[in-house]
């Protein structure tokens, strides 16, 4: 008897038998709790970049605010500044003046040659006041021309204080003293914040 042996075709196209267990993790899916935890860590991953972005924007319109209120202030200093280097000493005085509903209120009123509407060509009077509704306003005009301007420049304020510089004493005085060479505005917010406005007496003396 002979027995035929046939040589196994390592070729062949026929598929092993898989290996018990080996691919049942692939087709299995996710469990509901799998589920849930991958949607809880996506939750908390979401909240804290909403939180962090928040924060962000928050910081910034906080740092864009503090930014315009030291622009309106730096501003406000310029102009008194500059109204105060070209103004007349001896026309300084502090006086009640009616404004509109024939209310009055107290001004620190001067003459000075920096004009806004005239370009500097005419000396005008200036007044600075603080108006009823919390804004600090200059006011310029020039009776000849029958001229009134009046400029709001600053809102929220609280209080406006005077001061002259008293040499003798080495501080400043709520008395207002044209001969004083050194003026000081304290200016206080409605938030009860305030800063100061200090200008020399480097006046026209006509």
């Amino acid at each position: 008897m002979f027995l035929t042996l046939k040589q196994r075709n390592h070729n062949s196209t026929a598929s092993p038998h898989p290996i018990r267990g080996f691919d049942r993790g692939f087709d299995r899916g996710f469990t509901l709790i799998e589920m849930l935890v991958a949607l809880a860590i996506s939750s908390m991953i979401l909240l804290t970049l909403y939180s962090v972005l928040n924060q962000t924007i928050v910081s910034k319109r906080v740092v864009d605010a503090s930014s315009a209120e030291i622009l309106k202030q730096v501003r406000l200093t310029e102009i008194i500044n500059t109204d105060f280097r070209q103004g007349y000493r001896n026309s300084f005085k502090i006086e009640n003046i009616t404004i509109e509903n024939n209310q009055e209120v107290s001004a620190f009123t001067f003459k000075t040659q920096n004009s806004l509407f005239f370009n500097n060509a005419l000396k005008v009077s200036v007044s600075y006041y603080l108006h009823p509704s919390g804004w600090f306003v200059r006011v310029e005009q020039e009776d000849a021309m029958h001229y009134y301007n009046a400029f709001p420049l600053l809102p929220d304020i609280q209080s406006v204080v005077p001061r002259s510089y008293d040499l003798a004493n080495s501080t400043y005085t709520e008395t207002f003293n044209n001969k004083s060479d050194l003026f000081n505005f304290v200016i206080t917010m409605t938030d009860n914040s305030s800063f100061n406005v200090t200008v020399p007496s480097v006046m026209l003396n006509r």
